[in-house]
This record gives structure tokens, C-alpha cells and sequence, in this order.
């Protein structure tokens, strides 16, 4: 392996790790701004070093889609600009959306042979694992001293939640649901790295447990059925490959959204589905479907539909104007609320065109995933993709680098292992 190819799968490993280990200094130093900054200053030094790793000579189609996709992604701002918008809200919002998207482009053009597992990154793969793997044995010694629950989260406001009668805790991640983030990487890790696979599913689904994460508790059965699927059906023709697979996930998300109901009728706020939070994310995907229909080819444009920069800067006019507060009155961008769905606000920021340039860049995603050879390690690329998707439909997972760029790295390495 020629050092330039070694050095790169070295970068991304570094990179997920000291991720990781920024979101963990979030309990001593809190929701600090110094460490988000460090956290996107490194994902930006990360993307420049990739450009390095891009052939001179690559593939014409590839790369004309890709940078077909990004420009359609940039008319809707450029739109709105000249329609008066805030400029800064409008390239703040892109840039925010950019945090994963980039990366993911940039990923999908280095050179194949860079992802190649070396053996300094393999060291910090497993470092990461053990990290990982203490992390739930901490999680569970909070279990029984929730002092330590209380003690370990980086929120100044902290309260302790049960879910029938368990105590939803941290570990040492800072919050519940980065927890069962974080627990999740297990099972990817430990296929790529040849650990004990059932040991590290256990300790995983052990951790999503204790912070009772439901997009992680039925999202890993969910992603793991879609990935089976996706192997199995690999040699049939296209026609019925899509037929099967269009049926399956449109069962897949009727459980998804039957069980969602079925469990917010069991209780209220301390149950297994939170009423008000059902509601929030239903009401905005409604509400994006709203604002497409008014402005199909350009959305309401970037940072405009709540996430990051919108809440920052209190941009309601669209969120509120197309009627998100008729279906949930008390919903408050400017206060506690968010809007927690990830997918509709794309679409609502970037019309129809925009949500297609997305689902090719994803598309493009899972294609490359499917090209590895070893099939466990396939299962574990398509594992990590549904798993992404689920999770972005219920909260803004762009957000969450230590999760999101992770994701991206294992899969591509495991798509290019073969052994």
C-alpha cells in the first residue's frame, strides 16, 4: 500500500475519534461554542486534505452528477437572495446542511484504494470500540447511582428520566441520546475490526437500552430487515428487485408509523413515545408538504425552515406561515422547541429539485456500499446507511459528527474491505 493511501484511512479514523472525544468534553465544559468550533474547523480540515486524495482523471458521469446535484442545491439560494432574503440566513443554512453532504461528495471521489484499512487507523478503531464499550459499562453503574447520570450530562438544566421504571442515562457522552448514538458504532466496529460481532450487538443494544433511545431501539431491527433484504435480492433482475423491495419498505415504514402510534397511546410524557414530540415532528413533515406545494421549484430556501440557523437567528415566517402553529400551538422555535425531522426540512428549504439532489447523493451512497465484496461487511455498510436515514427522520442528525462523519467512514471502509 503506497503511504499517501495509507495515510488517508489514518485521517478519517483520527478524525471520528477526536470527534467523539470533543463530545465527551461536553460534560465538563457543557454545549460549549469553542468545542463545536473545533469540532467543524477539524470535518473542514478533513474535507481540504481529501481534495488530496481525488485522481486528477476521474469518472466523467460521477463527478458530472455530483456536481449537477450541488448546483441544483445552490439555486434555491441564490433564488431567495435576490427575492430579499437574509443572505447570511440563506448561506449559514446551506452550510450547515453542507456538514454532511460535503464530505459525503468528497468521499464518494477519493480514490478507492484509500479506504484500505492501515493499521494505525485500525489502532484507533479500536480504541474507539473500547471507548465505546466502557461507556455502556459506565452506563449501567449509572443505573444504580443516578448521582452519576445527574453528574455526567452536559445540560445545566438536568432532570432525571424514567421510561417504565428505567432510568435513561448518559454514560459518559453528555446526553441520553448521543449515549445510544455512540452504541450503535459498536456493531460496525466490531465487523470491521473482527471483534466478537454478538458480544458488541449485545453491549450495543444493552446501551441503547439504558438511554432508551426508540429511533435506535426499533431503527436497528428496522435497518438490519433493509440490509438482509438488500443482500438477498442482489441476483434477481430489477424489476422484481424493485417491486420486492418498494413492498418492504413501504411495510417497513407502516411499522414504523403504526408502532409509533400504538406506542404513544400507552401514556403520557413519561412513556414510551412522547406525545408532544410525536406531534412536533409530525406537524413539521405536514407542514414542509405545504410550503413545497406553494413553492415546488424553490422552497422556502436554506436556514428558513427551523434547524441550526433558523432557530439561532429566529427565523419563523415560513415555519409559522404555512401553519406549523395551527397543529401544535405550543410549539416555540425560539424557545425549548426544535424541529427534530430532518428530511422535510430539506425538502421544505429546497423544493423538489433540491430533495432529488439529495436522494441521489444518497443513492450514490448506498451503490458504492454495495460493491464490497464481503458480505458481513456489506450487511454492516447498509446497516450504517439505514440507520442514518431512520435517525435523520427524527432528529437533525447533521448536527452530530461524531454519529454522522462515522458513518460515513465505516462504510466506506467496509465497502472497500474484502477479507
Amino acid at each position: 500500500m503506497k503511504p499517501e493511501t495509507n495515510s488517508f484511512s489514518f485521517l478519517v479514523s483520527a478524525y471520528i475519534l477526536a470527534a467523539m472525544i470533543l463530545q465527551i468534553m461536553r460534560v465538563p465544559f457543557g454545549d460549549s461554542v469553542y468545542l463545536s468550533g473545533l469540532n467543524q474547523l477539524l470535518l473542514l480540515g478533513l474535507v481540504l486534505v481529501s481534495f488530496r486524495y481525488i485522481p486528477a482523471v476521474r469518472e466523467n458521469a460521477l463527478l458530472a452528477i455530483l456536481a449537477l446535484s450541488h448546483l441544483i442545491l445552490l439555486w434555491p439560494l441564490f433564488y431567495h437572495a435576490l427575492a430579499g432574503k437574509r443572505v447570511e440566513v440563506l448561506a449559514l443554512g446551506h452550510l450547515d446542511n453542507l456538514k454532511f453532504v460535503l464530505p459525503l461528495t468528497l468521499f464518494l471521489l477519493v480514490k478507492r484504494d484509500c479506504w484500505s484499512l492501515c493499521e494505525r487507523a485500525r489502532r484507533i478503531m479500536s480504541v474507539l470500540w473500547f471507548l465505546i464499550a466502557f461507556g455502556v459499562l459506565f452506563g449501567v453503574i449509572q443505573e444504580f447511582l443516578p448521582d452519576l447520570a445527574v453528574a455526567f450530562s452536559s445540560s445545566d438544566e438536568v432532570r432525571l428520566q424514567y421510561r417504565h421504571g428505567i432510568l435513561r442515562v448518559p454514560s459518559y457522552f453528555g446526553e441520553i441520546n448521543a449515549f445510544a448514538r455512540a452504541s450503535f458504532l459498536l456493531i460496525p466496529l466490531a465487523i470491521l475490526l473482527k471483534k466478537n460481532v454478538l458480544f458488541s450487538v449485545l453491549v450495543a443494544l444493552i446501551g441503547m437500552s439504558l438511554a432508551f433511545s426508540r429511533q435506535f431501539i426499533l431503527g436497528i431491527f428496522l435497518s438490519a430487515m433493509l440490509s438482509w433484504l438488500l443482500i438477498v435480492t442482489r441476483r434477481l433482475h430489477l424489476i422484481p428487485k424493485l417491486s420486492l423491495f418498494s413492498l418492504s419498505s413501504v411495510a417497513v415504514f407502516l411499522i414504523y408509523s403504526l408502532g409509533s402510534f400504538v406506542l404513544m397511546a400507552v401514556g403520557d410524557d413519561d412513556k414510551i413515545l412522547t406525545i408532544s414530540e410525536r406531534y412536533i415532528r409530525t406537524a413539521v413533515a405536514e407542514t414542509s408538504f405545504s410550503a413545497i406545494e406553494d413553492r415546488p421549484l424553490t422552497g422556502v430556501g436554506p436556514g428558513y425552515f427551523g434547524g441550526n440557523i433558523g432557530k439561532k437567528f429566529g427565523i419563523t415566517e415560513d415555519l409559522y406561515g404555512y401553519g406549523l402553529l395551527e397543529k401544535v400551538p405550543y410549539f416555540d422555535l425560539l424557545g425549548v422547541h426544535y424541529t427534530d425531522t430532518l428530511w422535510p426540512q430539506l425538502l421544505a428549504e429546497y423544493g423538489v429539485l433540491g430533495g432529488l439532489s439529495f436522494l441521489v447523493v444518497l443513492f450514490l451512497w448506498l451503490r458504492r456500499i454495495s460493491t464490497a465484496e464481503n458480505l458481513l461487511f456489506r450487511f454492516a455498510g447498509y446497516l450504517c446507511f439505514f440507520q442514518l436515514i431512520f435517525a435523520a427522520s427524527v432528529s437533525p442528525v447533521f448536527n452530530f459528527l461524531y454519529f454522522s462523519v462515522a458513518i460515513l467512514v465505516l462504510s466506506f471502509i467496509l465497502s472497500e474491505g474484502s477479507d
